[in-house]
C-alpha cells in the first residue's frame, strides 16, 4: 500500500510539472512530447488504481488525480487547436503570396518551400525538399549567390539576382531577399523570399540591345549627330561632328551652343527660336544654315532637330551635314535656268518673228505660182513648168511648216483657242480627201470611205481639217504603191469615231510611243522603204494630238508591226 501511494505521488508531481513546461511553451513540435509524457503518465496511473489494493487508497486522490488528466487534456486539445489556427493562416499567407518563400537550416537544405515555386519552375515540393539551392541555379550565378549567403550570414541579411532552372530546362531571372534568423532552440536558419523577376530582366536586356544599337549608329553615323540638354549645353557628339568642323569632343562637350563661336552670326537669333520650339515638343522641318569650321571656312548644313529621351531624360537631338557642294551646285543650276529661260525666250521670239516673217514672203510665192500655172500655163515649155512646180511644192511645204511652228508656240503658251460651231464632219473629211486626189492617184492608192450621210459635232472647222490632212497625207506618204487606205467614220456611245487604216510601212513599239512628240519624226531608210515619202520635221501629228486634247478627245495610233499597216483612230464627243 505504501509503495502504490508513492507511485501515485511521483506520477501526481510528474503531472504537475508537465502542466507547468505546458503552460510555458508554446512550440509546435513540441506538441507531440507533451502528448507522449501526458500518456505514460496517465498510463502509469490507470495501473495504480486497478490493483486490489486501489480500494485503499482515499477517494480524494483518486479523484483529483482524474481531473488533474482531466484539465490537462482540455489544455492540450485548446493549444491544437489554436497552433492549428496558426498553421492555417501561416499556410493561407504564404501559399496567396506572388513571392516564393522557402526556408533552409545551417546546411543550406531546403526544409520549407511554398507552392508558388511550382507555378514558376515546374518542380513539386516534393522534387525541391532537402535539397540545396545551388542545385537549382544557373552555373556561373553560383558564386554570386554564395557571396549572397555570406553576406546574410554576416550582416543578418542579403540582396541579390539569379537565374532559377526550370523543370523544362530554361531559366527565370528571380530577385532574392535573405534574412537569417534563430528559432527558440538556437538553431540558425535562413529564409528566401524571391520573386520571378524574368519579364524585367528581358525588358531591360531589350533596353540595353537598343542602348548599343543607337550608339553604334550614333558612333558610325556618316551625319554629325550632337545632343543638347534643356539648357543648350552640350552632353555628347559623335566622330562626325569632329570630322566636319575640326573640332575636338573635348573642346565641345559642356559648352553651350549659344557660346560656341561655330554659328554664323545671321542664323543665331534663329537656331535660338527654333530651340526654345524644339525642346518643348514642337516638330520643325530642316533648315540650311552657314557655320563656321575651326580654320574659320565656312560652310552650308542642313540642320534637323528632334526631341529624344534617354532614360528620364529629354534631351535635343540635332543631325546636321554638309551641303556646301550641293548648295554651290544649285546655285550655277539657279543661274544656268537663268540662261536657259533668256535663251528660251529668245527662241519663241524668234520662232514668232520668223515665222511671221516668213509667212509673208511664201503666200507671195505660193500665190504667185498659183497664178502662173493656172493663167500661164500654156507660155511656158515643159522645164520651165517643171520648174513652176517645183517652187510651188516647196512654196507649200515652208508655208506648212511656219503654220506649224506658229501653232506649236501657240500651243506652249496656251494662246491656241477654239472657234467652235456645229459641222457635218463628214462633209469635212470628203473635202480634205479631194485636196488629196492628186498625190493619192500619182501613188496609184485605192482609198475606200465609209462614212454617214450626217454627224454633226461642235468643232473648229479650221483645226479639224488640219487633224484630216495630218491623217491623210501620213497614210499616203507610208503606203507603198497599189496600196489601200480605209477612212471611216462612226458614231458610238456618244463619240464620234474617225479611223483611217492603211496597208502600208506600219510601226514598231518603240515608234508608235514617240510619234506624237515634237519632232518625233520616224526615220527609215534602206531595201524596202523606196516607196516612203520622208519629207516633213515631224510636228504634224504633234499638233494633231494637241488639236483632239483641245476638243476633248482622244487619238491613238494601233499596228501589228513592221509591214503589217497602221490604224489611226480619233474620237471626238458629240454634244
Amino acid at each position: 500500500m505504501e509503495q502504490l501511494t508513492k507511485s501515485l505521488h511521483k506520477y501526481n508531481k510528474e503531472l504537475k510539472i508537465l502542466k507547468q513546461k505546458f503552460a510555458e511553451d508554446t512550440e509546435v513540435e513540441k506538441l507531440e512530447i507533451y502528448n507522449n509524457d501526458l500518456f505514460r503518465i496517465i498510463n502509469g496511473i490507470i495501473e495504480c488504481i486497478s490493483l486490489p489494493a486501489n480500494k485503499t487508497i482515499e477517494n480524494s486522490e483518486i479523484k483529483y488525480l482524474k481531473n488533474q488528466k482531466k484539465e490537462l487534456e482540455e489544455e492540450i486539445k485548446e493549444k491544437n487547436k489554436k497552433l492549428k489556427e496558426s498553421e492555417e493562416k501561416f499556410q493561407l499567407i504564404t501559399e496567396n503570396v506572388n513571392d516564393v518563400i522557402s526556408v533552409f537550416d545551417k546546411n543550406l537544405n531546403l526544409i520549407y518551400i511554398n507552392e508558388v515555386q511550382q507555378k514558376i519552375s515546374g518542380f513539386s515540393r516534393e522534387e525541391v525538399m532537402g535539397k540545396k539551392p545551388m542545385e537549382f541555379m544557373y552555373p556561373d550565378d553560383i558564386p554570386r549567390s554564395i557571396k549572397l549567403f555570406q553576406e546574410a550570414l554576416k550582416n543578418s541579411e542579403g540582396f541579390g539576382e539569379f537565374r532559377l532552372r526550370c523543370k523544362d530546362g530554361s531559366y527565370v531571372w528571380m530577385e532574392a531577399n535573405v534574412k537569417i534568423i534563430k528559432d527558440k532552440k538556437g538553431e540558425t536558419k535562413a529564409v528566401l523570399i524571391s520573386r520571378d523577376i524574368n519579364e524585367r530582366k528581358l525588358m531591360e536586356e531589350k533596353l540595353i540591345q537598343a542602348e548599343r544599337k543607337y550608339r553604334h549608329l550614333f558612333e558610325n553615323s556618316p551625319f554629325s549627330i550632337t545632343l543638347l540638354d534643356r539648357k543648350g549645353n552640350v552632353i555628347d557628339c559623335n566622330p562626325a561632328v569632329e570630322r566636319l568642323i575640326k573640332y575636338r569632343k573635348e573642346e565641345l562637350i559642356n559648352k553651350n551652343f549659344r557660346d560656341l563661336s561655330i554659328i554664323h552670326p545671321k542664323y543665331s537669333p534663329i537656331l535660338e527660336k527654333r530651340f526654345k520650339r524644339a525642346i518643348n515638343g514642337e516638330i520643325l522641318p530642316s533648315i540650311d544654315i552657314q557655320i563656321y569650321k575651326k580654320d574659320g571656312n565656312l560652310i552650308w548644313i542642313n540642320y534637323i532637330t528632334s526631341l529624344i529621351t534617354i532614360g528620364d531624360t529629354n534631351l535635343m537631338q540635332i543631325i546636321f551635314y554638309d551641303i556646301t557642294e550641293r548648295r554651290n551646285a544649285a546655285k550655277i543650276i539657279l543661274e544656268e535656268l537663268k540662261k536657259l529661260k533668256e535663251l528660251e525666250q529668245i527662241r519663241k521670239d524668234l520662232i514668232t518673228r520668223v515665222s511671221h516673217e516668213l509667212k509673208t514672203p511664201l503666200v507671195s510665192v505660193w500665190g504667185a505660182t498659183e497664178l502662173l500655172l493656172s493663167n500661164y500655163n500654156d507660155k511656158f515649155g515643159k522645164e520651165e513648168l517643171e520648174l513652176i512646180e517645183t517652187i510651188e511644192r516647196g512654196g507649200k511645204r515652208l508655208r506648212s511648216l511656219v503654220n506649224n511652228l506658229i501653232d506649236i508656240s501657240r500651243v506652249k503658251h496656251k494662246k491656241l483657242k477654239l472657234k467652235k460651231q456645229p459641222y457635218n464632219l463628214t462633209e469635212i473629211i470628203k473635202d480634205c480627201v479631194k485636196d488629196f486626189n492628186f498625190l493619192i492617184k500619182k501613188r496609184k492608192i485605192i482609198l475606200n470611205l465609209k462614212l454617214p450621210e450626217i454627224l454633226y459635232l461642235n468643232i473648229d472647222r479650221i483645226r479639224i481639217e488640219q487633224l484630216i490632212a495630218n491623217l491623210l497625207s501620213n497614210a499616203i506618204k507610208n503606203t507603198p504603191p497599189n496600196g489601200k487606205i480605209h477612212v471611216i467614220l462612226q458614231e458610238i456611245e456618244g463619240w464620234a469615231k474617225i479611223s483611217v487604216y492603211d496597208t502600208g510601212i506600219g510601226l514598231t513599239k518603240d515608234e508608235m510611243e514617240k510619234i506624237f512628240t515634237r519632232f518625233g519624226k520616224i526615220e527609215r531608210y534602206g531595201q524596202g522603204f523606196d516607196y516612203l515619202d520622208i519629207e516633213g520635221v515631224g510636228l504634224g501629228l504633234y499638233i494633231s494630238k494637241e488639236m483632239v486634247n483641245l476638243h476633248g478627245g482622244q487619238i491613238w495610233v494601233e499596228s501589228s508591226g513592221r509591214h503589217n499597216g497602221s490604224t489611226f483612230i480619233v474620237k471626238l464627243p458629240i454634244e
